[in-house]
């Protein structure tokens, strides 16, 4: 009679009915939410081993000039796969009365507003058109000492940097390789490129803010978000996997029951 069958993700908990202390007596399916892709970038809660830096606040101005109202958290950073099994196994919401519930539908994993980078490109007419992550993954600093999350960072490491320069030197073998594929001029996979620091197509012996053993970086950047296809396709090949997968993972323990 209401209009609608379901409440969504960001319903009130005392509208949902089932075993709980004090059920709503309506019976209507519902759907719950974790949300580690935006509270993870400061450990909210403390359900991680330490707090997960964000892409798209690593990039420079310079060359990345558009919005900023979303994040692309470093999914390649273990204090995120920390975060969402902290989530999942201490999360009261799921602790009392969810789990087993038969009114809860499912697990929401998420807001796009903390996803940005998983939406429309150019390619599709929209509102607002996404960056395409290898891109930002590219341009974005290798490291990062402080956001408007967190103050000053321990570790500085953008681990999804680091994977994409593994990935490249492994697909491509040598810089010469890469070049030839890239129509660039690069002397080396250690080339620091599109950050704080540097401009794209730069290719200094180190950058500055750099700790004494950090992992390997990834090459610069190219100088446009449209000049590194072959990149991207990679690049999105491998990673919304890797956000997925941990996520799969952790899920499927669950928290305690």
């Amino acid at each position: 009679r209401w209009g609608f069958n379901t409440l969504a993700e960001y319903h009130h908990w005392v509208m949902r009915p089932g075993p709980l202390s004090d059920p709503n007596p309506e019976q209507l399916p519902y759907v719950h939410i974790i949300k580690p892709a935006y509270y993870a970038l400061d450990n909210r809660y403390g359900f991680g081993n330490g707090p997960v830096k964000d892409m798209i606040s690593g990039t420079d101005p310079r060359y990345y000039t558009g919005y900023r109202g979303g994040q692309s958290p470093d999914f390649f950073d273990p204090n995120f796969e920390s975060y969402v099994d902290g989530w999942m196994r201490g999360d009261d919401g799921l602790k009392y009365g969810n789990i087993g519930n038969p009114w809860m539908l499912g697990i929401a994993m998420d807001d796009t507003d903390d996803l940005f980078g998983f939406g429309p490109g150019p390619d599709v007419p929209a509102p607002r058109l996404h960056p395409h992550l290898g891109w930002i993954a590219l341009v974005t600093s290798f490291e990062q000492s402080s956001s408007r999350w967190v103050t000053s960072y321990s570790d500085r490491a953008v681990y999804t940097k680091y994977a994409l320069r593994d990935f490249l030197a492994a697909r491509y073998g040598t810089i010469s390789a890469l070049n030839a594929a890239w129509g660039s001029t690069y002397t080396t996979f250690d080339s620091a490129g599109g950050g704080a620091s540097t401009r794209p197509g730069a290719t200094p012996g180190s950058a500055a803010g750099r700790t004494s053993s950090p992992p390997p970086r990834p090459p610069c950047a190219p100088t446009s978000e449209t000049s590194c296809t072959s990149t991207q396709s990679a690049t999105s090949r491998s990673w919304p996997p890797r956000c997925a997968n941990t996520r799969r993972s952790t899920s499927s323990s669950g928290p305690p029951h």
